[in-house]
């Protein structure tokens, strides 16, 4: 992947078109992606709360770890120290959106926020739905639901559509294996066991067609994780939420969320139930946002965007 702009530059962009706000989860972290916000005070600020909720929770502090360029990357945090991950995605991610958008709140034009599977949570923030410590609280119950709770394995990513995949995955006579999301057209990604992903990545070697392993320590979007999602639940049961200065768009439920969601059964949705990015982006686009600016270390999400929308709706950049 290539790390940039997509489409129109920030600064040429005609600001009357609407524009979404896009949070990466799973696989969007990078050691040193915040590095050079050493120095930025309201980014440390927003780390400094972070490590608050953190210590208290009996964990790490995260600054030194995601300030150091040098760091471990995902792998070494995947084998070592799984939690840490799971706070860098949302710390980095929500770091780089509050330096990007300070003193002004949002970009002008900023008509919705989307999270892709964890990053909702950021998202959640971004808009406002959720404070900063209680969004910090909430990602640590979930990583300590996932270690009580979760069994082994893993992610791949695969370049085939969501039909194809589950094809596939019948023919392979694989029932442990699922579809976790949907994130274009053309690619898929699956959850489930390592042995039985590797058998996976083989057939699909065969058939000359690209898979990549993802960097993650659990099987997320998988149910197996029903109990750990069952446990979070109980743990969000008197989560407080504020009313939102954007709209949040779910791609669990692929639409705008409304008072009466279930903010804490959303929150603990992912860890069992599949993400549907590819059809909440079309849900956004058919609500007539046509830009799209990705808060996070790279260009995961605004990548897919040409395979996802249509011409008018990829005006895409960081």
């Amino acid at each position: 992947m290539t790390s940039g702009s997509l489409g129109t530059p920030p600064d040429t962009l005609v600001h009357r078109e609407k524009q979404a706000l896009l949070f990466p989860g799973q696989g969007s972290y990078r050691p040193g992606c915040v590095a050079h916000l050493a120095d930025h005070g309201a980014a440390r600020d927003v780390l400094r709360h972070i490590d608050g909720v953190v210590l208290a929770a009996g964990r790490e502090a995260l600054t030194p770890m995601i300030l150091d360029i040098d760091g471990p990357g995902p792998d070494e945090l995947v084998a070592r120290r799984p939690y840490a991950l799971q706070l860098a995605v949302f710390a980095s991610s929500l770091a780089l959106h509050t330096a990007r958008t300070t003193p002004t709140p949002y970009p002008r034009g900023t008509a919705a926020v989307l999270g892709h599977s964890f990053g909702d949570v950021t998202a959640m923030t971004a808009a406002g739905l959720l404070s900063l410590p209680d969004a910090a609280s909430v990602v640590c119950a979930r990583t300590e639901a996932v270690e009580r709770f979760a069994p082994p394995g893993g992610m791949t990513a695969l370049g085939l559509g969501r039909s194809a995949t589950a094809r596939l995955l019948t023919a392979l006579d694989a029932p442990r294996l699922c579809v976790a999301s949907t994130n274009s057209p053309r690619q898929t990604v699956v959850s489930g066991p390592h042995e039985d992903l590797a058998r996976l990545e083989q057939t699909v070697a065969g058939l000359g067609t690209w898979s990549v392993r993802l960097q993650v320590p659990y099987p997320y979007h998988h149910p197996s994780l029903g109990r750990a999602a069952r446990h979070l639940r109980d743990r969000l049961t008197r989560l407080r939420t504020l009313t939102p200065h954007l709209p949040v768009y779910s791609d669990v439920l692929c639409r705008r969320l409304s008072p009466d969601d279930d903010i804490a059964g959303l929150l603990s949705a992912p860890l069992e139930h599949p993400s549907r990015l590819l059809t909440a982006l079309r849900r956004l686009h058919g609500d007539g946002i046509r830009q799209f600016t990705e808060c996070g270390p790279g260009t995961v999400l605004t990548e897919l965007l040409p395979e996802c929308l249509p011409a008018d709706g990829r005006l895409a950049y960081r």
